[in-house]
């Protein structure tokens, strides 16, 4: 009885051991594995970082061209408008300087 006590002893004990093995051996493999993917998903965030940064910029490149065409554009209807403007102004006078002008003239030959 003694010897089979011992026996079950030395073979729990054992089993013991390798239990405390394979679990320190199960922690280093999951810290590894862990270190592992830290390693990776940080290397895609910084993946996607890049390339949503490129993608956000030449965005931006677009849009900031859009609107200096769009800007050019509206200064050149702008200064079209200004122009057509200046134009019918200078038409007006010219035109209310001819019938001044005329006025006087047939009011200078009435009273001669």
């Amino acid at each position: 009885e003694k010897v089979k006590s011992d026996m079950l002893a030395v073979a729990n004990s054992s089993q013991s051991e390798q239990l405390e093995q394979l679990a320190a051996s199960h922690k280093e493999e999951m810290a590894r594995v862990h270190s592992e993917m830290e390693a990776s998903t940080s290397q895609a965030i910084a993946q996607n970082t890049e390339q949503l940064s490129a993608s956000h910029a030449a965005e931006l490149a677009n849009l900031t061209t859009e609107l200096q065409s769009s800007s050019s554009e509206e200064i050149k209807r702008i200064q079209a408008a200004a122009e057509e403007q200046r134009l019918a102004e200078i038409e007006r006078v010219t035109n209310e300087l001819n019938k001044t002008y005329e006025e006087k003239v047939t009011s200078v030959k009435a009273s001669w």
